[in-house]
């Protein structure tokens, strides 16, 4: 994950108190499938944007082009939800 903040110590210690490195490791997953599936519904949208942008413009190619960029982002999402199973 891209994400560069480092929690306080209290703020570690008070996750790990009680805690098995089971359940540690399953909330562990569990977010990083959500960075996932955010990541991937954030370059849909992105892409359906950009086809938007194309139409307002005239632009056909550019609907096209965006259309199919979204059209892999899906793909790409769907497969690595599989590929996580």
């Amino acid at each position: 994950m891209a994400d560069k903040h480092t929690p306080s110590e209290e703020a570690i210690e008070r996750v790990l108190k009680g805690r098995s490195s089971r359940d540690l490791a399953i909330a562990y997953l569990r977010a990083s499938r959500r960075a996932q599936v955010s990541e991937s519904a954030f370059d849909i949208l992105h892409s359906v944007v950009e086809a938007n942008e194309a139409m307002r413009n005239g632009d056909n190619d550019g609907v096209i082009a965006g259309l199919n960029k979204a059209r892999m982002a899906v793909r790409t999402s769907k497969q690595a939800r599989e590929d996580a199973k």
